[in-house]
């Protein structure tokens, strides 16, 4: 064995892989349509800015048509905050929450911004509906 350190997690090498590619089954699976959510759009954003100390959220609020259901359980919907030069804010985009309605339907989704973070002035805000851009 070579002086690199060996991990042993993923080859013999001691090589730890840093890219690679999630193969999945293709979309739309399970009878999910190949388009944007029918019904489904954006009523509001609101931004509570962190501050040193205090975390913060960006809160988007949903709108389904008359009749549309949108099941909080079965869909994802992510939010991703980019700056004036299209790159990602660094932020834990798994520290999202989405909530639902009395009938189960997707409400609202809030993204945690943790304390000392800023958010970029001009920047912009991406609602993603499983694949889908709102």
């Amino acid at each position: 064995m070579s002086a690199s350190f060996y991990t042993g997690i993923c080859n013999q090498q001691g090589n730890l892989a840093a890219s690679g590619t999630f193969i999945t089954s293709p979309y739309p699976a399970a009878g999910r349509a190949a388009s944007a959510p029918p019904g489904l759009s954006v009523r509001s954003v609101s931004v509570r800015a962190a501050t040193i100390t205090v975390p913060g959220a960006v809160t988007v609020r949903l709108a389904l048509a008359r009749g549309a259901r949108y099941r909080a359980a079965e869909h994802r919907i992510g939010l991703l905050i980019v700056d004036r030069a299209g790159q990602p804010v660094g932020l834990d985009y798994t520290d999202q929450r989405t909530l639902a309605d009395a009938a189960g339907n997707a409400s609202s989704v809030s993204l945690a911004i943790p304390p000392g973070v800023a958010i970029p002035r001009y920047g912009s805000l991406y609602v993603i509906s499983d694949v889908f851009p709102l």
